[in-house]
């Protein structure tokens, strides 16, 4: 019996790290520098600034509920958490920069 436990805890484990490779997100460098963040500010302009990175759908979704400024790519595969004001010319630069992310369908 303890061999069938070992096995199964061994396939447990191999499972868990084989999905930890397929990570979907993006990192924060890779949002930060798709959207041009210098310090917390999209091209430095201080009336751009970026709070919280969301690197994947499942994070766009929970910011879409909690009811807090963000901006997310057309697929909604990643975005960014805004502090008001955000000019509209800024949220169109980070908007069109957000979709460079997303994946590219297939044909």
């Amino acid at each position: 019996m303890r061999g069938v436990q070992a096995a199964a805890v061994v396939l447990l484990a191999s499972l868990a790290l084989a999905s930890c490779g397929e990570d979907e997100g993006f990192s924060d460098k890779k949002i930060a520098d798709a959207i041009g963040v210098e310090g917390d500010e999209v091209g430095g302009d201080p009336f751009c600034v970026v709070s919280e990175y969301l690197n994947d759908p499942d994070e766009v979704e929970k910011a879409d509920k909690r009811d807090r400024p963000a901006i997310s790519s057309a697929r909604g595969a990643v975005g960014v958490v805004v502090e008001p004001p955000f000019p509209d010319d800024c949220e169109l630069k980070v908007r069109r920069a957000l979709n460079q992310l997303d994946p590219k369908e297939e044909e």
